[in-house]
Parts: structure tokens; sequence; C-alpha cells
């Protein structure tokens, strides 16, 4: 079953929206589509009642393809992107899954 990963940024965090669509994304798209991620999309709130500032959703087939991804990335890769989150927020994201029952795309 199809899975999508979601990211969410706390809103009351520092976020370096700019950095994070120009250098993290496309980054992550580069490491991770390789292994199945299938489609990905960042939101932004639009009104102060969201708990977060920014969202993203990474598609995969499954979490099958999720976890290959996972145990085939090395340290170092795994190091950039945890020093690369400090250039564009200052908080810890939330991170969930949960299962793609329909799409429309």
């Amino acid at each position: 079953m199809a899975v999508s990963m979601i990211i969410g940024y706390p809103k009351d965090s520092k976020f370096n929206l700019d950095y994070y669509l120009q250098s993290h994304v496309p980054a992550v798209i580069n490491a991770w589509k390789p292994y199945g991620m299938n489609n990905w999309r960042t939101t932004v709130a639009k009104d102060e009642n969201s708990p977060y500032v920014v969202m993203s959703q990474c598609d995969w087939p499954n979490m099958d393809a999720f976890q290959n991804m996972r145990s085939q990335t090395t340290e170092e890769v795994n190091q950039y992107f945890l020093d690369d989150m400090k250039k564009f927020v200052d908080q810890d994201p939330v991170i969930w899954f949960m299962d793609i029952k329909i799409d429309g795309s």
C-alpha cells in the first residue's frame, strides 16, 4: 500500500523557506527519488490556526521502499541532512506516516 511521509515544522519555529525550497528539497529529491519516492509537495500555512508553518509530504509506493532507502542511505548522507536542517529551521520537525487510500493527482 502506498504511504505518505508527512514532515511538519512547528509554527513557532524560525523557518527559512527560500533556503528550504531552493537547496534542501532538491537535495532530498536527488537522494530519495532513486529509491522510489514518487511524489512530493510542500505546503505553507495560510493562517495562524495551523500547528505547522510548513508541511512537506513525500509519497512512497509502500513502506518497504521507504525502509529500503533508509537502510541504503549512508551515515554521511544522513548527517548531511541533519546538518542542513540547521540552515533553515531552529526546531525538529514532527514526522509521521499515513496510508494513501485515494489519490486524485
